[in-house]
């Protein structure tokens, strides 16, 4: 995907490739950075095969760190570079 690069984490002051990712409601959902250090995260849908679904964009974060699928509140929780944030499973649903 031109202008973006899969996600990499941010630790300590060291940035790292970052293959985390998750699956939900039958779609895998992968964060991706901008190519330009601008603090905008890309989270896209894939669907089995691999086709992209649908892509999700958050301003303001960048650097996954971690994933963590809150399945009682109905949320997925990201850990980026200094925040953390979550989204609500219905906005990251497929049509």
């Amino acid at each position: 995907m031109e202008g973006y690069h899969r996600s990499t984490g941010y630790d300590n002051g060291v940035s790292y490739y970052d293959t985390k990712g998750f699956t939900w409601n039958g779609h895998t959902y992968w964060p991706y950075d901008d190519n330009n250090n601008y603090h905008k995260l890309i989270v896209i849908a894939y669907d089995s095969n691999g086709v992209e679904k649908k892509r999700f964009h958050f301003d303001g974060y960048r650097y996954v760190s971690a994933i963590e699928v809150d399945e009682e509140n109905e949320k997925v929780i990201f850990t980026t570079q200094g925040d953390t944030f979550s989204v609500n499973w219905a906005d990251l649903m497929i049509d």
